[in-house]
């Protein structure tokens, strides 16, 4: 192996350590072969420059073939996908549940920071009594320090109570649009059960609609037994009436 084809493979498995690489390597090579000698890199971006100029690593003509500009070039997006969707399903139904339930937290956090702040502001401005400060420059900055978290104490509260009022009103209607549900959801059972029923007794008719025609086909004397006793013209008159308004709706 020639002190050239050496350098090269030094290079190819050098880990960006360069001080593996001694510059006596070089003194071998041929006096005819033109080269530079590599400066020691100063940053990590140099290093990887330096590494891409000085030896064969380029990228493969497949892999610069299936890079795509729509960001989906790399393999792992869609497995860092899946546990982020899950995650903010699970946030979803958490704060859902949280809503439903009456106790949102960000609500009670807000009123207690918001009350902790003021109580705080209100103790250093004690404090500023009890040591009697002179008035300058550094006691005007103070109380407009302390004034500031005052009022971002007061608006800490006030934006716990707005919480507070939006999660009453949710639950107000969750309970609204709950009871609603289950109302018309036991309607839609109750009319489902008398649709059964009625189909019910329309097959029973039609069954006895069937075996009269039979018996009006079949009987030579003219007589219907639509019946296992004797009926009147008047029955059989109105049951054939019945038969031919549900043919002309179409029920059968």
């Amino acid at each position: 192996m020639s002190t050239y084809s050496q350098l090269s493979h030094k290079l190819d498995h050098a880990e960006l350590n360069f001080e593996k690489i001694d510059s006596t390597d070089l003194d071998g090579l041929d006096d005819n072969f033109d080269y530079e000698k590599p400066a020691k890199p100063n940053t990590v971006a140099d290093e990887f420059k330096n590494i891409h100029e000085s030896n064969s690593l380029t990228y493969k003509k497949e892999e610069v073939n299936e890079r795509k500009d729509d960001g989906e070039s790399d393999p792992a997006n869609p497995l860092l996908k899946e546990p982020i969707k899950s995650l903010l399903k699970y946030e979803v139904i958490k704060t859902k549940y949280s809503v439903t339930k009456g106790k949102i937290k960000p609500a009670t956090i807000e009123q207690n920071y918001g009350k902790q702040l003021e109580s705080l502001t209100r103790s250093c401005f004690e404090s500023m009594k009890k040591e009697s400060v002179k008035p300058g420059s550094f006691s005007k900055s103070w109380n407009s320090i302390l004034e500031i978290n005052d009022a971002c104490g007061k608006g800490r509260i006030q934006l716990g109570e707005s919480l507070k009022e939006m999660c009453e009103s949710l639950n107000i209607s969750i309970k609204h649009t709950e009871r609603t549900r289950k109302e018309l959801e036991k309607k839609i059972n109750d009319q489902g059960s008398i649709l059964d029923k009625t189909r019910q007794k329309i097959d029973a008719v039609n069954k006895v609609l069937q075996g009269a025609d039979k018996d009006k086909n079949v009987n030579k004397t003219g007589t219907l037994k639509l019946f296992k006793g004797n009926k009147s013209n008047k029955q059989a008159s109105e049951i054939f009436l019945y038969y031919s308004r549900c043919k002309k709706k179409k029920i059968f």
